[in-house]
């Protein structure tokens, strides 16, 4: 798990159109890599837990496969 940086915060709200920057949230968010997805489904012992760390994590390997895949997404 990671803290993101302020320009991927500003990014982030951009994309989802949360609510207005900085007027509600003092600190910046975490996210999850996809280690840190890995790490926690061998955490979470649930049949649901395992199930949606498991497609998390397939989402992760396309958006890789995807990036690689795609020069412009690259630069």
């Amino acid at each position: 798990m990671f803290e993101l940086t302020k320009e991927e915060n500003e990014g982030l709200r951009s994309q989802i159109a949360t609510l207005e920057q900085g007027k509600y949230s003092k600190y910046l968010p975490f996210a999850f890599s996809e280690h840190g997805i890995l790490q926690l489904s061998n955490v979470l012992k649930s049949k649901q837990a395992v199930e949606v760390s498991i497609k998390i994590i397939d989402v992760f390997v396309q958006l890789r496969t995807m990036v690689l895949s795609n020069t412009e997404i690259r630069l």
